[in-house]
């Protein structure tokens, strides 16, 4: 509920490479592609699944449930996927918000495969976020405010080493070229022009985007936590 989905999909104007695979748009959820490869979202589903958490769940991932997760063998299954993806890729990226929980386990797998690894994390106005929550899963405002801090906390701390950069969803909106520039000039990788164009005209549309808020706002929402 970031705008993850829109600048994923930006990745491709700069010649980034998201795989084959990947989940189909959903009409009223993300109509526009939710740009996750479908393997890596199985896998982080299914390594969810059997520590018993939810993608909702505000609980992070221990150390004991890193062991049960390789003792399983998902590691090499990760590894043996992201193998295959990067095989003919010079630059492969990869979204699911499902990894801001399992962060410590994919730092792992990319330390085991010595890849050379960047991270682009994103931000939206929490407000927004918890809004979209409600409208799409129902879930409590002050919920959806603690995931908004969960998820951005968990990107922030996982990735305290590692080179990183970090997007706004809402100025991505407001300005796609200057974002989009700042963010290849970052990769070292160069702009598709008519790339651009197209993800402006086919991709960016403000009429999906249902909230914009300002920082002080927060401070009018009596269920939204002290520390968001």
């Amino acid at each position: 509920r970031s705008g993850t989905s829109a600048i994923t999909r930006g990745l491709k104007v700069l010649g980034v490479e998201l795989g084959d695979r990947l989940m189909p748009a959903v009409e009223g959820n993300n109509a526009k592609g939710f740009w996750e490869d479908v393997d890596v979202s199985a896998l982080n589903f299914e390594m969810l699944r059997l520590l018993g958490l939810e993608w909702h769940g505000l609980i992070e991932l221990t150390s004991l449930e890193m062991e049960q997760l390789r003792s399983k063998g998902y590691v090499i299954q990760a590894v043996e996927i992201l193998r295959k993806k990067v095989a003919n890729c010079p630059v492969f990226a990869f979204k699911d918000p499902k990894v801001a929980k399992l962060l410590p386990f994919w730092l792992e797998v990319f330390e085991h495969c010595k890849f050379e690894t960047e991270y682009v994390l994103t931000l939206r106005h929490p407000r927004s976020v918890a809004k979209s929550l409600a409208a799409r899963d129902a879930l409590d405002l002050e919920v959806g405010y603690w995931l908004w801090v969960e998820h951005l906390l968990s990107g922030l701390s996982g990735s305290m080493n590692c080179r990183r950069i970090l997007i706004d969803y809402d100025r991505l909106m407001r300005q796609p070229d200057a974002e989009i520039n700042r963010l290849a000039n970052w990769l070292t990788l160069r702009v598709d022009a008519s790339a651009l164009e197209q993800f402006k005209t086919d991709f960016l549309d403000e009429s999906l985007r249902h909230t914009h808020y300002l920082p002080q706002d927060l401070a009018l929402d009596n269920r939204c936590p002290a520390l968001v």
